[in-house]
């Protein structure tokens, strides 16, 4: 009895570790976002950026990633329409992370193309569809 007992806490502990896992991948994630939005530095941004890509390509944890699809996907848009033509590197960034995005979330990915097409085709800007 008293064997099961400290299997049935080591279960128990391990159930809260990766809940603390999945809280601190989504506190970096949010993190990340928040800088990139905000920053004002472009070299900055940009290592936040390729953070934010990093972050993507190698989550343990995906179900943070399908949590926060909205506003990551929301973020990138914000990216990609900036009208500065000095930001051309991190909308090419901001690019690559929704394609990666696709490639990591691949049973989200209908749902990502149908938000981009829909962004796209709304957007006036010939420079974001080249993308």
């Amino acid at each position: 009895l008293q064997h099961g007992n400290r299997a049935l806490a080591s279960k128990e502990m391990r159930k809260s570790q990766d809940r603390g896992m999945a809280h601190s991948e989504e506190s970096r994630l949010a993190n990340l976002l928040r800088r990139v939005s905000r920053e004002d530095d472009r070299d900055r941004r940009l290592a936040t950026l390729k953070q934010l890509k990093e972050f993507i390509s190698h989550s343990e944890s995906k179900v943070t990633l399908v949590k926060q699809l909205d506003t990551i996907l929301s973020t990138l848009n914000d990216i990609l329409n900036e009208s500065s033509k000095l930001l051309w590197e991190l909308r090419q960034e901001a690019a690559s992370c929704l394609g990666l995005l696709c490639t990591v979330l691949s049973y989200e990915a209908e749902r990502i193309f149908k938000w981009l097409f829909l962004k796209f085709n709304s957007s006036s800007r010939d420079e974001v569809k080249l993308l």
